[in-house]
């Protein structure tokens, strides 16, 4: 009984050791603040943390290219929260040309932070949405296209200001 086990989990260890190798990066994704009142604009945190001699692209891609895929978020439309512009890659972002795009690329390497600002319209928002991206080995450039799910965790939503009452003297 313990050979046949042990079969299996030498049988089951390249796999493992392949899952590793093929997810080069790891997302977190977060609120700025944890308390905020409705009506409050606030910035979300996406970040990506890439395993040295990798690179992704980054959210903004060249115009003038049909090139790699650029990082690409979308948010889970609702009533409790509004999306205010785009989300913006706000860490370095190195611009490389790459031949076989016939033009110029967008990089990130290391840590790779974006950011979208959003506005709370309700008490308990549901903040959720699906990044995909583009992970490349510096090297010879393979690439993994990845997509991930993601739900902002950890908001506390304090009650709007009621709106002050002004009232007209009280005449005598």
């Amino acid at each position: 009984m313990k050979s046949i086990f042990a079969l299996v989990v030498w049988l089951l260890s390249p796999i493992a050791t392949l899952a590793q190798i093929i997810k080069p990066i790891t997302w977190t994704f977060s609120a700025a603040k944890s308390t905020v009142k409705v009506g409050e604009v606030i910035r979300l945190n996406l970040t990506a943390t890439i395993k040295s001699g990798y690179h992704i692209y980054s959210s903004v891609s060249n115009p003038k290219i049909e090139g790699p895929l650029p990082t690409a978020f979308s948010f889970h439309a609702n009533k409790t929260y509004e999306l205010i512009g785009q989300v913006k890659p706000v860490s370095q972002v190195k611009t490389k040309y790459e031949e076989v795009f016939e033009g110029d690329t967008y990089l990130m390497h290391g840590m790779a932070r974006f950011v979208q600002m959003i506005r709370i319209l309700a008490p308990q928002p549901q903040i959720s949405g699906m990044v995909s991206y583009q992970v490349c080995t510096d090297d010879d450039g393979e690439c993994i296209s990845g997509e991930e799910d993601f739900v902002i965790r950890g908001l506390s939503v304090l009650a709007a200001s009621a709106p002050a009452v002004v009232r007209p003297p009280v005449k005598h």
